[in-house]
Order: structure tokens, then C-alpha cells, then sequence
């Protein structure tokens, strides 16, 4: 019988990751290598989570023709945010912690940064038309793409599709994000046109919106990564290369992997 073909399955964040470097990713995706986060970019990565939810809420209430409003927003951001058994007393006594005092901190960050979501979103006339919508792509006989549409928006005019973010916005960083769920939606039955692909800084209380321009060559370049990844036999190391390297949970395997190809004499 013939040997069946083992799918790979990928998501941006891992395509990115092979970018940086290819043998971080076969320790990460592959090997399933333990990786280390440090409290500051654990809390850092449930404030953003906690944020988007928070954004999914208002939108879900939207497409039911209901706009939450502001107190609305800030009572789930507590709800997901502080453990349910926290009192008065924890919270003080978490307030004046110098290590995991963050909790407060980062709350009164997301109260201004709601405040702004909730002054812009709250007057837009869009209609939500998906909202934290998860896409499978079919790249190959390989391979297959996953990844979410944190929410696409629908007016008279044009269709937009929004990418939350609780971080600075890269310049480019969110390209390949946005060229995949432009291949997705492309292979929806229903295929809205005049598209327009941004990112909105749910983090700050500037509400920063970046428009990003999706091309061809573009979806050129996220096939050649995936093609790339298909066909790699071995993951080579950049150790010392590149700034990344500073930090990397996976430096000692890195230090210690000699997997180098040797040609047959």
C-alpha cells in the first residue's frame, strides 16, 4: 500500500518564525520543544487576548443591532481580566507587588484604550460580517494554512478586514497575515469585493489604524515560505546572527545541535 503523505499544518506566526530562523522553528513546531516565556510577555500576551475578546464582545452584540456602550465594555474587560476570587484586600495588596503588580496597571491602560475603540467603533456604520472567524487554506497536497479573521466589516463601499493588535504596529509585519486571509476569503463561495486590509492598535489610546496594500507578488511570496518549508530536509542554525538569538528559549539545544550535512566521499 502506498505511504500516505503527512499534511503539514501551518499558521503565520509559524511561517514567521521559520523566517527568522529555521532551526528555532524545528525546535518549536516539530520537535515541540519546550519554550520558556518570561511574566512580563505572559501578562503582555493576556492583555492582548483579553483586549480582542473584549472587541469580539462588541462586535457580536453589534451584528445583533445592539452597540454596547462604554461602561458595558469595561465591566467584561473585568470580568475576563481579574480572577474571580479577587477581593478588595488582593487587590491592594497586588497594587503595591513590584513583580506582579500588573494586573491594575495594564486595566487602567485598557479603560483608555477602550474609551477610543469604543468613541470610533461605536459610530461606525459598517455591518459585522465575521468576527474572530477561524479559515483553513489549502495550499497544497502538502500543506494547509490556519489562521482567524479577527473581524471584517461591510459598508456600502468597500469591505474591511481588521487585524487586532495590542502591540506597536510593525511596518509590514502583518503583510503575510493579511495575504493569507486574502487567499482565504478569495476561496469563499461568497467573495466580497473592494477590499481593504488594516490593522487597528487596540493597546494605546490613540487608536492607531494602518491600511496595508495586499499584491500578487505578495501571495508569490508566502507560497515560495511554504514551498520552502515543505521541501527543508534540514534546519540549520543562525545562532549568533541575528538579534533574535539573544534571548532564545531554545539557545542551549542551538549551542549543543551539530546536524550539519556531510557530503559522501
Amino acid at each position: 500500500m502506498p505511504v500516505e503523505e503527512k499534511i503539514i499544518t501551518l499558521t503565520v506566526d509559524a511561517i514567521k518564525d521559520y523566517q527568522v530562523c529555521e532551526r528555532f522553528y524545528d525546535y518549536k513546531y516539530n520537535d515541540k520543544e519546550f519554550e520558556y516565556f518570561t511574566g512580563r510577555e505572559i501578562m503582555s500576551d493576556r492583555f492582548e487576548n483579553t483586549l480582542k475578546r473584549v472587541a469580539s464582545f462588541f462586535f457580536y452584540k453589534k451584528q445583533a443591532e445592539i452597540v454596547p456602550s462604554y461602561n458595558a465594555l469595561l465591566n467584561r474587560w473585568e470580568k475576563l481580566w481579574f480572577p474571580k476570587d479577587m477581593d478588595a484586600y488582593d487587590l491592594a495588596v497586588e497594587q503595591m507587588d513590584p513583580v506582579h503588580g500588573n494586573l491594575s496597571t495594564y486595566s487602567n491602560q485598557a479603560a483608555a484604550a477602550l474609551e477610543q475603540f469604543h468613541n470610533v467603533f461605536s459610530k461606525d456604520k459598517s455591518d459585522p460580517i465575521l468576527i474572530d472567524e477561524p479559515y483553513t487554506l489549502t495550499l497544497s497536497r502538502k500543506s494547509r494554512l490556519e489562521g482567524r479573521i479577527d473581524v471584517m466589516l461591510k459598508d456600502k463601499i468597500k469591505t474591511r478586514v481588521i487585524k487586532w493588535s495590542g502591540r506597536k504596529i510593525k511596518n509590514n509585519y502583518s503583510i503575510l497575515d493579511f495575504t493569507a486571509m486574502r487567499m482565504a476569503i478569495e476561496n469563499r463561495e461568497v467573495r466580497p469585493k473592494n477590499l481593504e486590509f488594516g490593522v487597528y492598535d487596540l493597546a494605546t489610546v490613540k487608536g492607531k489604524y494602518e491600511q496595508f496594500d495586499i499584491t500578487n507578488s505578495d501571495e508569490d511570496s508566502l507560497r515560495y515560505w511554504v514551498n520552502e518549508i515543505e521541501t527543508k530536509e534540514v534546519y540549520v542554525p543562525r545562532r549568533g546572527l541575528t538579534p533574535y538569538c539573544k534571548g532564545c528559549a531554545f539557545d542551549k539545544q542551538c549551542s549543543e545541535w551539530s546536524g550539519w550535512p556531510r557530503e559522501v566521499r
